[in-house]
């Protein structure tokens, strides 16, 4: 009777260890929605590194993890003009489905009907100037008793930067925007059955982000630092009930402050922090000398006209008076014409031919290196956090009720001399979530050189990211440097 009795009280103590862990259902809108991204997401290249990206900002991939990467030159990027594109999409496949993306505990995957990411943006570099936008999305449905509920999370970074010193010092500044949208998914019943999504209600926050890059030249070492303010989304009064789509709604939707500190050390002798020389402004000197040779027959034609005694009174190259005779004035157009052309012609092979010559100088350095780079992460609270999974689920699940920290490590190297580049990497997630342990991610990834199309090489790279009940991995191409 004791036994059974004994066996009784633990399954009571069980039972009730299992119901202290459910968590409560949402009844008011009295909660935030923490918002904020704990695993690393990116390019191939800043996966493989473990996410410690904050020194190697460059590019506008670079954006969300240091602003000034929005002049942060590429070593490649020696034109006075240049420009980069990005784009990406994420879809359930496997082995996504089945990831603890939220680091919830519960196994249960992204714990939602389906998810969509979606990554697109541009930069442009005008000399020591650049400007971009860079808009990540990030889209949760999940079925309710009132049918297909989307709910959307974009994230755009807007800003511009500058480089100082040739390049030698890097800052960036610029806001960032949350946008919080519900819809509802319908599909309309035609022949091509396309969805439509009717907006349930929209909100938008506005935050700022400053970052700074200094990569001495003769040193080979960079130091990165990023700040970026919190941004709160309003979306309804606090303490209410208001719901759209059957979910009770957040009365805030919030990105907490970030800064994140890192540095990265190359060694070998490979050059690290090369300088941007700007072009020599070849076609403002050809400019000059042709204006002034203008200037230099106008005056002599005047002689002709009004005598040689008051043109030598004129001065080049701002002449206060000029030739009257028409048959000199239609010659003179067709012989300024003329040399307009030949000044584009003679300016665009002069900067050709340099472009060419640092072009030559860039891919005769030294390939071999091995870089190691560090960052440290630092996150701000939410206040009455729920993490969005636990909005999906309408539970009161705490999520990033106080201060979290990360820390990312990573080494790239080129074991085959312009051929093969490998980098490795780990990285302590942020921990928003106290019902589970810390996660540590283990990262590796490598470009392969295969072809070259288009007077371009290309490669084709992989990445993979594992960690306790989350493994990612994908396939790149891109431009070999």
């Amino acid at each position: 009777m004791l036994r059974w009795a004994g066996f009784g009280l633990l399954f009571a103590l069980l039972m009730a260890g299992d119901a202290k862990a459910q968590f409560a259902r949402l009844r008011t809108n009295d909660f935030q929605l923490d918002a904020i991204t704990t695993p690393v997401l990116g390019s191939a290249r800043t996966i493989g590194l473990g996410g410690a990206h904050t020194a190697l900002a460059e590019g506008t991939g670079g954006v969300p993890f240091n602003s000034a990467a929005y002049a942060a030159r590429s070593p490649w990027e020696f034109r006075w003009y240049s420009f980069d594109l990005v784009f990406g999409i994420t879809l359930p496949w496997f082995p996504l489905t089945t990831n603890d993306y939220f680091n919830n505990g519960r196994g249960e995957g992204y714990g939602v009907d389906s998810y969509r990411f979606v990554d697109i943006g541009g930069r442009v570099q005008f000399g020591d100037i650049g400007a971009g936008m860079l808009i990540n999305s990030e889209r949760y449905t999940i079925n309710t008793d009132e049918g297909a509920v989307a709910t959307r999370l974009i994230h755009i970074h807007f800003g511009g930067g500058y480089s100082l010193f040739d390049g030698q010092l890097v800052v960036g500044f610029g806001p960032r925007v949350l946008q919080f949208s519900m819809l509802r998914e319908e599909i309309l019943i035609d022949p091509l059955g396309i969805q439509r999504d009717t907006p349930l209600l929209e909100s938008i926050g506005v935050g700022f982000e400053a970052g700074v890059i200094a990569r001495p030249e003769n040193i080979p070492i960079r130091i990165g630092l990023s700040l970026s303010t919190g941004v709160n989304t309003p979306v309804t009064d606090r303490g209410g009930t208001e719901a759209a789509g059957g979910l009770v709604l957040p009365y805030s939707v919030r990105i907490p402050w970030e800064v994140r500190m890192g540095v990265a050390w190359q060694l070998g002798r490979r050059p690290f922090n090369a300088r941007y020389m700007q072009l020599k402004d070849v076609r403002g000197e050809l400019s000059i000398a042709n204006r002034r040779n203008r200037c230099e027959r106008e005056r002599a034609q005047i002689g002709v006209e009004r005598g040689a005694r008051f043109a030598e009174s004129l001065r080049c190259p701002d002449l206060e008076v000029h030739a009257r005779d028409p048959e000199w004035r239609r010659a003179e157009a067709i012989r300024r014409e003329r040399e307009e052309r030949d000044l584009e012609l003679e300016a665009s092979a002069a900067e050709d031919a340099m472009y060419t010559l640092w072009g030559d100088v860039y891919r005769a350095q030294p390939r071999r290196y091995l870089l190691l780079t560090m960052d440290l992460v630092l996150q701000g609270a939410t206040e009455n956090g729920i993490g969005v999974d636990g909005f999906l689920r309408q539970e009161v699940s705490p999520r990033g009720r106080g201060l979290s920290f990360g820390l990312h490590f990573g080494v790239e190297g080129e074991p085959w001399r312009n051929r093969l580049k490998i980098r490795a990497g780990s990285y302590l997630e942020p921990h928003r979530v106290e019902e589970t342990s810390r996660r540590l991610h283990g990262t590796f990834g490598f470009d392969l050189r295969v072809l070259r199309l288009f007077g371009d090489d290309w490669f084709l790279g992989f990445v993979f990211d594992g960690a306790r009940d989350f493994v990612s991995w994908g396939f790149t191409i891109g431009v070999w440097h």
